[in-house]
């Protein structure tokens, strides 16, 4: 029977791993880990050494002495999944199968050792002081399950932990949180070579929600500053170790996410689609786009792309939702890609099973891949018929389980994608029109409903009025920026429904409230344009002996 070796080495570059303090710098870029395995008729393997080497020359001398036919070109930017064949000159990168072996499930229950129950610690403090009582013994699966524990405390936080932050704030505590979360986080990154794809996926996840929390001024605003005023501990060393850059101006971020994607690439084969679609989720949530290191130009998100395309129809809708939503976000519009999502769910029976925020998510990634790229070509009109259909037809059963933000971002998108449809404008026009207020409708999507219709020449003047109306009940209209109120000045003027009172109220909050010089120049064009258009039309409304009063003047500036 023939045996192969296989080798595995995952390098960072050394330029990677400075300015994170001193406990830190050794923890992403310092270990040059080589893993050898002995594989047996086309089997996953078995570990049979595992060298670990603060130097390079080190690594690979270690390498050699235990697999002489290593002896040809490697470079430190071409060490991830590498199969060496019997011969001393020849390699190949095939596809590992994606079905599992019953030495990787012993191997898998071997790696998930005991189980870390985080479930009772409702602060951040507790969980760090029950992962780090057992630093030594913690395993991928433990370790993927303290980041997302932390995420969730981050993200949600419970009574006792805000009562955990005024305590801790200018406490000894603090220092100890502090060494506590980065001998952790060092464990995570020097045992990241060893993650399942479960483990990788849920640790790319929550390292993103907290990167998204803690880089985020108005999410911690909004979440923490009512325990006190400025960043408290936890946040100021979360801050620390993910967020910034580094001296040689690398952003923090973008190393984490790309010593994930070494450990990921190499195995996508093997990750079930809604770890696919998680991790490019996760990825685009930190606004990063890891590179292969084996060519420098192949991106995380080809190869998630290139795996997942042809597994589509395994994905479940918010798998559909969540990496169409991801590409359109980081720009990685794979055309392959999002014409086999769209395949995917017009091959499908129905669409009963597709929550109200996966429809929207996906015609929203949809429609804008087409805005930023008009010369795209036709966006797969059939989808959003489908999609059309299937609204109005379950119209009496689903649409009050859409949200605001879900109806809005339909329109934009149908509208965006000149897709009138006239049966799905009609009936959310009703729905709203049946509705009690609209209270929980923000600025923007008042503005985007109203711009959508107007766009598509689905004329709803009951459904106008109805926006006016509550528009002119609000105290006033600073939620409402500079595009919020040019589209509601353009829509009502391009519809030629004129709402006198409107058009004062928007116009007077247009030269009080908003700042004409710090926007940037098309806003203040489309501004100006929707201001014009609005005027002209009252004055043309008045000239014809409509009875309309005459407007008080426009912002012109």
């Amino acid at each position: 029977m023939a045996h192969r070796s296989y080798v595995r080495l995952a390098c960072v570059p050394s330029s990677h791993a400075t300015s994170w303090g001193s406990s830190l710098s050794s923890s992403i870029g310092r270990s040059f880990m080589c893993r050898s395995y002995s594989e047996k008729n086309g089997g996953s393997g078995r570990v049979v050494g595992t060298y670990t080497s603060t130097a390079y020359q080190k690594t690979c001398n270690n390498f050699i002495v235990h697999h002489p036919s290593a002896l040809y070109n490697i470079r430190p930017n071409n060490m991830i999944g590498i199969r060496l064949s019997s011969s001393a000159n020849s390699y190949s990168n095939n596809k590992p199968k994606r079905h599992h072996h019953h030495q990787q499930q012993q191997q898998q229950q071997k790696q998930r050792g005991k189980y870390l129950d985080l479930r009772e610690c409702n602060s951040i403090e507790e969980v760090c002081d029950m992962a780090y009582q057992r630093l030594q013994e913690l395993n991928p699966r433990n370790l993927s399950s303290f980041w997302t524990k932390v995420s969730q405390l981050i993200v949600s936080p419970s009574r006792h932990e805000r009562d955990e932050r005024r305590r801790m704030s200018g406490q000894p505590q603090q220092q100890k949180l502090k060494e506590q979360m980065e001998s952790i986080f060092i464990k995570t990154t020097d045992s990241m070579m060893t993650f399942e794809p479960r483990d990788l996926t849920q640790t790319a996840l929550s390292i993103a929600k907290i990167v998204r929390e803690v880089g985020n001024h108005d999410n911690i605003k909004k979440n923490n500053f009512r325990a006190g005023q400025g960043m408290v501990p936890y946040q100021e060393i979360l801050n620390d170790i993910f967020i910034g850059q580094t001296s040689t101006h690398h952003r923090k971020e973008d190393i984490i996410f790309q010593s994930i994607a070494d450990a990921s690439m190499p195995n996508l084969w093997h990750f079930e689609p809604r770890f696919l679609s998680n991790l490019a989720y996760a990825n685009a949530i930190a606004g990063s786009v890891p590179v292969s290191k084996d060519d420098g130009t192949t991106t995380l998100f080809d190869q998630i792309a290139e795996v997942s395309t042809p597994l589509l129809n395994e994905f479940n809708p918010q798998d559909l939702s969540n990496i169409v939503w991801a590409y359109e976000k980081v720009g990685a519009t794979s055309s392959p890609l999002f014409d086999g999502v769209s395949n995917s769910i017009l091959a499908r029976d129905n669409l009963d099973n597709f929550p109200p925020q996966a429809l929207s998510n996906i015609l929203l990634a949809f429609a804008k891949v087409k805005e930023s790229n008009p010369k795209a070509g036709e966006t797969n009109p059939k989808l959003f018929e489908k999609v059309a259909e299937h609204i109005v037809s379950t119209y009496d059963e689903q649409l009050d389980e859409f949200t605001p933000q879900a109806l809005a971002n339909i329109l934009w998108a149908y509208a965006t994608v000149n897709q009138t449809s006239p049966a799905l404008f009609d009936t959310v026009a009703q729905h709203i029109l049946h509705l009690h207020h609209l209270n929980s409708f923000k600025s923007q999507e008042l503005s985007n409903i109203v711009w959508a219709y107007a766009s598509t020449s689905n004329r709803q003047p009951l459904l106008f009025a109805k926006i006016a109306d509550h528009i002119l009940s609000l105290d006033n209209l600073k939620s409402f920026n500079a595009q919020n109120s040019g589209n509601i000045l353009w829509a009502y003027a391009t519809a030629n429904i004129i709402h006198q009172d409107l058009f004062e109220k928007v116009a007077a909050h247009v030269m009080k409230d908003i700042d004409f010089n710090s926007l940037n120049e098309v806003t203040q064009q489309n501004l100006l344009r929707a201001s014009e258009k609005a005027q002209r039309v009252v004055n043309s409304k008045k000239a014809l002996g409509k009875g309309i009063d005459a407007s008080p003047p426009l912002p012109h500036r």
